[in-house]
């Protein structure tokens, strides 16, 4: 992958048409993708945008699983900063990859796949 400027990859993994895609930005937004928006690339290129940054400078989290298998870890009510204890299931609706993240309700400061 060729990068411009200071750019850095956040996270790598294969987007299948079965899988979600998801990102935080730096500024707590977040987005989730369905895999198949994601176009073949070939070797040498710039890669693929997964969301508009507005505001943000980068993002902080990427994550990639199966559809209805994302947990996150979101921050407590009374301390956005500190995770709550039990993993949540993601709830945040899947969009088209070119568009802008979204605020959540409390932030999500950690995504991995259920477990239970």
């Amino acid at each position: 992958m060729k990068l411009k400027g200071d750019a850095k990859v956040s996270a790598a993994g294969r987007a299948r048409p079965d899988t979600l895609v998801l990102t935080v930005t730096d500024l707590g937004l977040a987005k989730v993708t369905e895999g198949e928006e994601f176009p073949s690339k070939g070797r040498g290129t710039g890669g693929v945008r997964s969301t508009k940054l507005g505001d943000a400078k980068s993002l902080s989290l990427a994550h990639v699983g199966s559809m209805g298998d994302i947990t996150v870890i979101v921050g407590r009510n009374d301390e956005p900063n500190k995770s709550d204890p039990a993993p949540q299931p993601l709830s945040v609706q899947p969009t088209r990859r070119d568009l802008a993240s979204t605020a959540t309700h409390t932030p999500i400061l950690g995504a991995g796949s259920a477990r239970w």
